[in-house]
């Protein structure tokens, strides 16, 4: 339960330096110093508890009496004001805590919250997505809407939602729907909702960035002039003041380009909700966060989004043509048949794994009807289909010279031109590159599946169509065997190579139904060399072992994916593979790894138990995402010829002992690791939170405080106090930066850092 006076309230306010000032239990106060141009004032603030008695109201009036410009402040069901001023004196200044709070609040955000209600991408046709367990009568935006406004009478109503879904159910649109919502009733929910969409921000992520420089650039692409940092943020955040939309948590954190865990993103996010009133929804990819995060911690109400039922088909189409009775009995009658189609014997996987039941592809039935395709004109009764159709309709509209077929092959070309990003831009030029003509290609602003964002600049009308589109490449090169594959699709392979993103999701659907031999071949047909895009490949093979019809029993679906890689295929030894992101549900008893890397991986329900490891590279982080995954690994055999580097070394620390690594060079990676904090690709750091000391490889290692305890008896770090951070953060010594370099660049010790290495050496 927050605190109902803190220094965060002070942050909002504006003021630094706050101190704590000891009054006793009936009251909370603090002073602050504040900058009005050149001028530093210093201010106090005393909030009364609603059962003050008069007598403690005195006591406190005296324990401040030679402090200069007091400031009183009070719940509405407070002591009376005639009480304070008998007090404090008549002209005593006394505020209402939550209206002198609202109002800053209010007064720093309302640019930001107007443009974004102006400017925030708005679904005309609105169909709220249901929510599993939420009552059918119920809208879910209503339901949400509700959700962080009520006030619920035992207080224990969970602010951390997320909610789940697979690719294209709509969880942007609704998110954009709740911006909207609360943007323009700011004023009677007196809750500032600030949005990041990691679809178009991700794509700006460096290596070094985290979470909050995603939230400024969201905060300040709204409000240009917003001088909103990461203190007053959280503050407001904390205070219940903001409502905190991070849609795409998923897409952010499975980011190549991003170093933001989704590990230390969600315990970020909890320290936000465990000590106060933030209202937070983050949205994700459901098998992405079963993997990553798995069961739901207790600070989250997680919701599921479940995908259109014939229902909301209907009522989205009503919409659409709302005016018009024939487009909407075309349109629901096509729906009609292709889920009729979708359901007969045969087509595995039914409506879900042809993407028939999302969102997308009834607003594309929707288009299609409008660009007058018929039934007549629909061959295929796939969503591959019925692109195909919408682009021969675009056709004979525009009276194109390039067929419908030729038009998609076209879009998917398109879509390779950047493999790592789903907000894809192109120019006109590109179209022509890829084979359409100078007159067609000025003819193509107006086709449904393009929006133009500038002179000669377009991008996909919807953002579901640019890892869709790759996907449908990748499908082409499994199923065309005697093909060589493309270097644009293996390129697309390669960005997604530790198999956490849509391309991987959207794949694995349309594989459903195909035999697993034509993944093998596929596999067969790429180089041991590359390795990113046997990686994506491997991906590929466990999920689609937990679906196939041929793979028969549940130890062959545990093992068909590693012994796909082995040499020769089948057999127990892989040799030269690299693995990145999750490996789960594994049996991997009896198998044999030599040459291989394993970057960045995770294990989830693995079985280890005579499984060797030969001249293998571990790099990067390496998780047992559960207890019994870490035991397990206990009973495989790491060779000596293995090599561990950095954070590998301290995931794995517990297992090298005796001769299995040199002890000095353990202790060289608990200090980069730990120094680390404060040199990030080539770049001098001053100081960190303390939160920060233990998120990512250094929180899971057990010798994290004794490290702290070294560099700080080492005259390497030192306590610090951080404006608007209660528990302050750690400073660098800065006379001590030529010795962090020497180290972080070049792994030479010297100077305190050498001095930090003897004391680790003793107390390790």
């Amino acid at each position: 339960m927050a605190a109902p006076f803190s220094s965060n309230d002070l942050v909002i306010l504006g003021y630094d330096e706050i101190m704590p000032i000891q009054v006793g239990s009936d009251a909370i106060a603090y002073s602050g110093k504040v900058k009005a141009g050149i001028v530093e004032s210093e201010h106090t603030f005393v909030y009364f508890k609603s059962d003050a008695t008069k007598e403690a109201i005195i006591r406190v009036a005296k324990l401040l009496q030679k402090n200069d410009q007091q400031y009183v402040l009070k719940s509405r069901s407070g002591p009376a004001d005639a009480l304070i001023k008998a007090a404090f004196g008549r002209d005593a200044k006394i505020y209402l805590i939550e209206e002198l709070l609202w109002t800053k609040v209010n007064e720093l955000f309302k640019s930001y919250a107007q443009n974004i209600a102006n400017s925030i991408p708005h679904e005309p046709n609105f169909i709220a997505p249901r929510g599993e367990g939420v009552q059918p009568k119920d809208r879910l935006d209503d339901y949400l809407v509700e959700h962080f406004t009520k006030r619920d009478q035992e207080g224990d109503k969970k602010r951390l939602v997320v909610l789940k879904a697979n690719a294209g159910v709509g969880k942007t649109t609704l998110c954009r729907q709740l911006v909207t919502r609360f943007a323009k009733r700011i004023a009677s929910t007196r809750v500032v909702p600030v949005y990041v969409e990691a679809a178009y921000w991700g794509g700006r992520v460096t290596s070094s960035s985290g979470l909050w420089d995603i939230i400024q650039l969201s905060l300040q692409n709204y409000d240009s002039g917003s001088g909103i940092g990461r203190s007053l943020f959280e503050a407001a955040l904390r205070r219940g003041f903001i409502l905190f939309i991070f849609d795409g948590f998923d897409e952010l954190c499975s980011s190549p380009r991003s170093s933001i865990s989704a590990a230390d993103t969600i315990g970020g996010i909890k320290e936000w909700v465990a000590d106060g009133e933030a209202r937070i929804i983050l949205t994700t990819r459901t098998p992405y966060w079963d993997i990553e995060v798995g069961e739901d911690p207790e600070e989250v109400y997680s919701l599921n989004l479940l995908p259109f039922n014939p229902q909301q088909a209907k009522e989205y189409m009503r919409k659409v043509f709302e005016h018009d009775q024939q487009g909407f009995e075309s349109a629901s009658n096509l729906y009609s048949d292709v889920i009729a189609f979708a359901k007969q014997p045969g087509n595995l996987g039914g409506a879900r794994a042809q993407f028939w039941t999302l969102p997308i592809a009834v607003s594309m039935v929707c288009d299609a009807v409008k660009s007058g395709v018929s039934r007549s004109d629909w061959t295929s009764q796939s969503l591959e289909g019925l692109m195909i159709a919408i682009c021969e309709r675009e056709s004979k509209r525009q009276n194109l010279s390039i067929s419908g077929v030729r038009q998609l092959d076209v879009f998917q070309e398109i879509s390779l031109l950047s493999s790592s990003s789903d907000v894809l831009a192109f120019e006109r030029d590109d179209l022509q590159a890829a084979g359409v003509s100078e007159v067609d290609a000025s003819k193509f602003s107006s086709h449904p599946f393009v929006r133009k964002v500038g002179d000669g600049q377009y991008s996909f009308a919807y953002d579901f169509l640019a890892p869709f589109l790759r996907a449908l490449a990748i499908r082409r090169a499994t199923l065309e065997s005697a093909t060589p594959i493309r270097q644009s699709v293996l390129e697309a392979m390669r960005a997604e190579e530790n198999g956490k993103g849509f391309l991987i999701e959207h794949t694995s659907r349309m594989l459903e139904g195909e035999s697993m031999d034509k993944v093998y071949e596929l596999l067969a047909r790429i180089p041991a060399i590359d390795k990113s895009s046997r990686s994506f490949v491997f991906h590929l093979l466990q999920r689609l072992a937990d679906v196939q019809v041929d793979v028969v029993n549940g130890s062959d679906r545990a093992r068909v994916a590693v012994k796909a890689l082995a040499e020769p295929p089948g057999s127990e030894i892989v040799r030269g593979a690299r693995f990145t992101g999750v490996l789960e549900r594994l049996c991997l008893t009896g198998i044999e790894f030599v040459d291989c890397e394993f970057l960045d991986v995770s294990f989830r329900g693995i079985e280890f138990e005579g499984c060797v490891f030969r001249s293998c590279r571990f790099d990067g982080e390496v998780i047992f995402l559960t207890k019994q995954d870490a035991e397990s690994f206990s009973g495989a055999t790491l060779g000596n010829d293995c090599e561990l580097r950095g954070g590998a070394r301290l995931s794995l620390e517990s297992l090298l002992i005796g001769d299995k690594v040199e002890r000095s060079e353990l202790i060289k990676d608990l200090l980069e690791v730990g120094l680390s904090k404060f040199w990030h690709n080539g770049k001098f750091k001053s100081a960190i939170r303390k939160a920060d000391w233990k998120k990512g490889a250094l929180g899971r290692s057990r010798n994290s405080d004794v490290l702290l305890s070294v560099l700080r008896r080492s005259k390497l770090v030192d306590e610090t106090t951080i404006s608007g951070v209660q528990e302050g953060g750690w400073l660098f010594n800065r006379d001590a930066i030529g010795d962090l370099q020497n180290f972080m660049d070049h792994r030479r010790l010297s100077g305190l850092v050498l001095t930090a290495f003897n004391e680790l050496e003793k107390s390790i």
